[in-house]
């Protein structure tokens, strides 16, 4: 029932990290070179990880061996920030030979996303900090 759980918020969560890349173009996160791949993603994310956790009845009181509020609690935060280090690490690994670390700019905060991955930013603040 846990790792049920944990699958489901994880599965949920990087589809909407997706959504999110591709509506919002934040390419640097984004998995996918074209921004429909990513809605295609995050729609099979979401529908599947709803229809496969929905689909069987797991409603059981935490006092019948269900899990308790704050065990809920802990796994939708470990799940959701499972999917954003591997939305980070993935699509930075997927796309490394994109992007533009070195453009002209200050960019800041989510901007820099649309044009370098995550790595690529925080190398990029490590070098200029030095």
């Amino acid at each position: 029932m846990e790792l049920d759980y944990f699958l489901f918020v994880f599965m949920v969560s990087l589809g909407v990290f997706q959504l999110m890349a591709s509506w919002v173009k934040l390419d640097g996160i984004s998995f996918f070179p074209r921004r429909y791949l990513g809605y295609i993603f995050a729609v099979v994310m979401v529908s599947g990880g709803y229809g496969w956790f929905f689909g069987v009845d797991r409603n059981i009181a935490d006092t019948a061996g269900g899990i308790s509020g704050p065990f809920l609690f802990g796994y939708l935060f470990g799940a959701l920030c499972l999917a954003l280090v591997v939305t980070l690490l993935f699509s930075s690994a997927v796309r490394a030979r994109w992007g533009k670390p070195d453009s002209e700019g200050e960019q800041r905060g989510l901007e820099v996303l649309k044009r370098m991955t995550f790595i690529q930013a925080i190398s990029r603040d490590l070098r200029r900090n030095r």
